[in-house]
């Protein structure tokens, strides 16, 4: 388990099937102009638990191991990585990013952090969250724009278009830390899910765009008003 921290630090943890957590050990690294008093937001272990990414103010890829930073990223013009996923086959980093012109998606090669691929005009707002599917072959992004989009991992350094832009006329997911998910599955059968800020979690098929389903979630126990769905996460089963 990686917990980022607003230390400009993340923390490894061990998660025993019983008893207590086991702090394994603390990524940290000397302070930079960019990492200086800057919090750690998003992070993500690869399937092969040897690395871990962290975003931010900059990128890093550490080595689980000994805890060494192996490589480091400048996302450049005052941009931030909200949002980071690890491909299955353990190749690829995707960061969602918030940028001076709105979001922005780019795929980076795990271990070389050599970029491969750069989307800017798939959002007007910031990128939140970035999911791969499980074949590792397609992706998903949520954004402060209030959309999903759907999009084929190949097609990425090609002029990216989305396979499908998902959205619903209610959808208001304006929060910097909603995440979004895809269904396990491959091919056509997959269906995205994201909460929003009026308490209720949109079902999509996300091949086609069509809403599924759309429920009701989260209502403040005290004040009987709707409160925001900022996370949403399938079980290994679907």
């Amino acid at each position: 388990l990686v917990l980022s921290t607003a230390e400009s630090k993340a923390d490894l943890w061990c998660v025993p099937v019983s008893g207590p957590m086991q702090l394994l050990r603390t990524l940290t690294r000397s302070l930079t102009r960019l990492s200086a008093s800057k919090s750690i937001v998003a992070g993500k272990l690869s399937p092969d638990c040897r690395y871990v990414a962290t975003g931010g103010r900059e990128m890093n890829i550490w080595d689980t191991e000994q805890g060494n930073c192996l490589r480091s990223i400048d996302p450049q013009n005052q941009s931030k990585c909200l949002s980071l996923d690890i491909d299955p086959d353990g190749k690829f980093l995707c960061c969602g990013l918030a940028t001076r012109q709105g979001g922005e998606l780019r795929l980076y090669d795990l271990r070389t952090a050599r970029k491969i691929a750069v989307v800017s005009d798939l959002h007007s707002k910031a990128v939140t969250s970035v999911c791969f599917s499980q074949d590792a072959n397609r992706l998903l992004t949520s954004s402060m724009d209030n959309s999903l989009s759907f999009l084929e991992v190949g097609s990425l350094g090609n002029g990216a278009k989305p396979r499908a832009v998902l959205s619903h006329a209610d959808f208001v997911s304006n929060l910097w830390w909603s995440k979004a998910c895809l269904s396990p599955g491959t091919g056509d059968a997959m269906v995205a899910a994201a909460g929003d800020k009026n308490g209720f979690v949109t079902f999509w098929n996300a091949s086609n765009s069509e809403v599924v389903l759309r429920e009701r979630a989260h209502v403040h126990p005290d004040l009987g008003k709707a409160s925001a769905v900022t996370c949403v996460a399938w079980s290994p089963r679907g």
